[in-house]
């Protein structure tokens, strides 16, 4: 499950608990408990999105909901929007620029998943966004004190995303490494990138683990028993909210993110490091691993700082934004 489909999933069920009647369009074989499930493909990233939301325009124009809640790329549910302005739609954005101009209404009711996040919609398309930050069930998420000699690398293994730089740093500080990496993109990624990360682990100090499901009993366990997750993004890269930062915190582990996006609003004293760049990830690690130290990881405090981010608030609020709309206020 990607992070977005976990997104949706997380504030469904919590959505649900609040009395609220969800319908939901997923692939097949999907399953949440106590929703309408509109299910029109096969589980795939390559799905068409104009095939999903020809399966439900017809209910969506008929005035089926009290409000639509888009969370696709490509923002479809707009173009029912047009015809009928009285349709009440909200959209969270889940990427930087998902288009290259604003959806075609004048009140596009865009959310982001940050406080930076809903800057930056704001700055590229010359609209007003709200936020939403993004909640995860904590329950999944068993904090571990005791902790193993390595670091942890738990993101897409993309150049942007800085899987080389993570073996690089471990290898400087004679740390062992674990890299978790979706790589079922390998097809759309630099395929001889991928296969330079692989090959530079040498399965002793670093460990390619490759892909690992979110929230499964394995990533848990690796998350939890790591020193510090280390997130080295690199330009021109931006992390709208960072969900692997929350649930390695969740498990007690500290983060190390370089300063591209929503960190500084997931990340506080004890619970890891913000830094300019990578050029200061030596120090940061050193520093959050010094028991000494007044900077130092506190697994207690990781843990106390998710607990900020349970799913059942991001739900909370995005109720309040749908109250909002049915007010009659638009944004």
């Amino acid at each position: 499950m990607s992070g977005l489909e976990g997104v949706v999933e997380d504030e469904a069920v919590e959505l649900i608990k609040l009395g609220h009647q969800v319908s939901i369009v997923c692939p097949k074989g999907s399953n949440v408990p106590g929703a309408e499930l509109i299910m029109p493909c096969e589980p795939n990233f390559a799905n068409r999105e104009d095939e999903a939301y020809n399966a439900y325009k017809q209910r969506l124009e008929a005035g089926d909901w009290d409000i639509c809640h888009d969370h696709s790329w490509a923002g479809f549910p707009y173009l029912s929007k047009v015809k009928n302005p009285k349709l009440r739609i909200i959209h969270t954005i889940h990427s930087v620029r998902p288009w290259l101009t604003a959806p075609p209404v004048k009140y596009p009711c865009l959310v982001g998943a940050s406080k930076w996040h809903a800057q930056y919609i704001s700055a590229s398309f010359g609209v007003r966004a709200e936020y939403v930050l993004h909640g995860i069930n904590l329950d999944t998420y068993k904090f571990c004190k005791e902790k193993e000699d390595y670091l942890l690398y738990c993101a897409r293994v993309t150049p942007f995303k800085g899987a080389h730089e993570f073996v690089a740093l471990c290898k400087r500080l004679g740390m062992k490494g674990r890299l978790v990496g979706e790589d079922v993109y390998i097809d759309r990624q630099d395929h001889a990138f991928v296969r330079r990360v692989m090959d530079s682990c040498d399965g002793k100090q670093v460990i390619y683990e490759g892909r690992v499901g979110r929230g499964s009993d394995l990533m848990v366990e690796i998350m939890g028993k790591a020193q510090a997750m280390i997130t080295p993004l690199l330009p021109e890269y931006y992390e709208i909210f960072g969900l692997s930062t929350i649930e390695s915190m969740a498990c007690g582990t500290c983060v190390v993110s370089t300063d591209r996006g929503a960190a500084r609003e997931l990340i506080t004293p004890n619970t890891g490091m913000v830094i300019p760049d990578i050029h200061g990830l030596d120090n940061a690690v050193k520093t959050l691993l010094d028991s000494t130290s007044p900077d130092r990881a506190i697994p207690e405090a990781c843990r106390a700082r998710a607990e900020h981010f349970d799913r059942k608030f991001m739900a909370e609020n995005y109720a309040k934004l749908y109250e909002r709309v049915l007010n009659g206020d638009e944004w």
